[in-house]
Formats: C-alpha cells, structure tokens, sequence
C-alpha cells in the first residue's frame, strides 16, 4: 500500500524506488496493481502499466517473479477499459501453464479475444491456430477481436489459415480486419495473394491503403506500382509509404538521417524491389506523382527518386 502511494508521489525521488519495489515484489502483486489501474489516471496509471509490464517481461526471461494469483487476475480480461484488458493478458501469458491456459480459454470468448490473441502470438503459441480461425470467421466477435486474430495467424506463421485471409479480404467490412490479414499475408509470403491485396489500395480507408503496400513489398509484388495515386496524397506520411516501397533502395538517403526518426515505420531496406520493378517504370510513376504533389517538400524529393531510378533503368539498358 505504502508502494503504491509512493509511486503516485510527483517527485521523482519517491516514485522511482516505489516502482523497484512494486516491480521487485512480482506476480503476487500483480492482481492489486491491476485493481489500482482501473482507478488511476494520467502518470500514475502509467507507472503502474509499466510496473505490470516490466514484471511480465521478466518472468518471459526466466527471472523468478514468484506465484500468480490467476483466480485474482482473470476477471480483468473482462475490463471496460482494453488497456487493463491487454495487460491483464501479457502478465498472464507470462505466468506459466494455468495462466496460459486462462488465455487459451479466453480466446473463445468474444470480449477477451483480442487481448488474448495478441499475447498468444507473441508467446509463439503454435497451439491456438485452430481457435484463431475459428475466431477470425466468426463474425459474431468484435472486429478488433478478429483483426487480432489475423495478425496473430501471421505472426505464427500459419500457412494453412492463408485461405481464411484471403477470404477476410474479400469479403470482410471492416477496413482494421482487413489490413491485418494483409499484412499477414505478407508475413506468410503468399505471393498468390498479391493481386487480392493490391485491391485494398483502392480502400478508402488510408491505413488500409498502406498496409497492403507494406504487404506487397513483403511479397516483392510487382502489383505494388498500383500505389502510384498515393504519391499524390495531401497526407504527407501516405505519399511516403508509396514513395519507399517504390524506391527503398534510396528512401533513407532522402532524408539524410535529419527526419528519419518520423519515418521508422519504413525503416527496412528491401533492395531486391529494384530487380522486382521496371526501374523505367518507377522513375515515370515517381515523376508522375511529383508533378501532382502540391506539398513542395514532398515534391522535391519524389523528383530525386525518380532520377534515380531513371540513372538505373539507363546503367541497365543494353
């Protein structure tokens, strides 16, 4: 108790070592910094989040947190608040079998399967393919629930559920499911997926947008020259996410590492995109979205990458 109130003090001096000694005292008291979070707010709901995440990430690494109370902490997977909800499950997750198993149950139950997914791909939990595409298809779950599902079946690798994704894409309403399944397909490498994807560019959903042009680059799909309207975008972060999937070979240099740190979503290089797309293509598309582009930071820097990938498409001519 006393730890608690010292980690809601606003001086540093008495916060910091309640925390230590909230996060030294491990599992057994994850249950009532679970109880505090659902009452706090601003720093202090942070600390505590942070306090149970840190306990949780230990005993993933095998230090010896002590003993969850999985009957005490259970009921919080069916918080209001998806916060207290998603690390409820990561400390359960980390505690060992029975609280593994509380998530492995929780998973067919519509208000914690989003939580629980999530926490189970990260524990690489092989067991629970079948129990994601169950919830995947099941429209009676939340769409968060199955968009968790969808990354969840990527994240594991599940080849045999690429015919559940493929069919989230087409037929699915939710743009959030949707673009997960994208990008799990890209994940799986199902470069037969490609052209069902390539369909999502013309979602009028921006995340969505861009998701599937990750997933096509994932793939090394040629069908990633679709995005050429996002070039255009007043969103500057949009026509970006275009520009580097067309050109990641030059992307980073563009910036020169001064406003790199707003791009790090980006920041993989994929070289093998140069052998992938027609260089003479690229520099036109680039050229092209250039000239439509109205902000003119954004424009300038298209134009160099077009020029760029007009110098290879000549070095490769014969």
């Amino acid at each position: 108790r006393e730890a608690l109130k010292g980690l809601a003090h606003a001086k540093w001096e008495v916060w910091l070592p309640a925390r230590e000694e909230l996060v030294g005292a491990g599992m057994p008291a994850a249950a009532e910094l679970l109880s505090a979070m659902t009452e706090a707010d601003g720093e202090y709901r942070q600390r505590l989040e942070g306090c149970l995440s840190r306990i949780a990430r230990d005993a993933r690494h095998g230090r010896d947190r002590g003993e969850l109370d999985v009957e005490a902490v259970e009921p919080f997977l069916d918080d209001a608040d998806a916060d207290v909800r998603q690390i409820a499950a990561e400390v359960l997750g980390a505690s060992g079998r029975r609280g593994q198993e509380c998530l492995t149950a929780g998973l067919m139950l519509p208000e914690r399967a989003a939580a629980c997914a999530r926490v189970m791909a990260l524990m690489q939990a092989d067991q629970v393919v079948a129990l994601l595409r169950q919830v995947l298809g099941n429209e009676q779950f939340p769409a968060v629930a199955r968009a968790e599902a969808a990354r969840a079946l990527g994240l594991l690798g599940a080849k045999g559920a690429s015919g559940d994704l493929v069919n989230v894409i087409k037929q699915e309403r939710d743009p959030a499911v949707q673009r997960e399944a994208a990008w799990a397909l890209g994940l799986l490498g199902e470069r037969g997926a490609d052209k069902v994807i390539a369909k999502l560019l013309d979602s009028p959903d921006k995340a969505t947008r861009c998701r599937a042009v990750i997933a096509l680059v994932e793939l090394r799909s040629p069908e990633v020259l679709r995005a050429a309207p996002m070039l255009a975008s007043e969103d500057a972060s949009e026509a970006w996410v275009a520009a580097w999937a067309l050109s990641p070979r030059d992307f980073r240099s563009l910036f020169a590492g001064k406003y790199w740190g707003y791009y790090d979503d980006l920041v993989y290089d994929v070289r093998e995109m140069a052998q992938v797309l027609p260089q003479n293509q690229v520099a036109q598309v680039l050229a092209e979205g250039a000239s439509k582009q109205k902000d003119k930071f954004v424009s300038k820097r298209l134009e160099r990458l077009a020029r760029s990938a007009a110098t290879r498409a000549a070095a490769t001519t014969p």
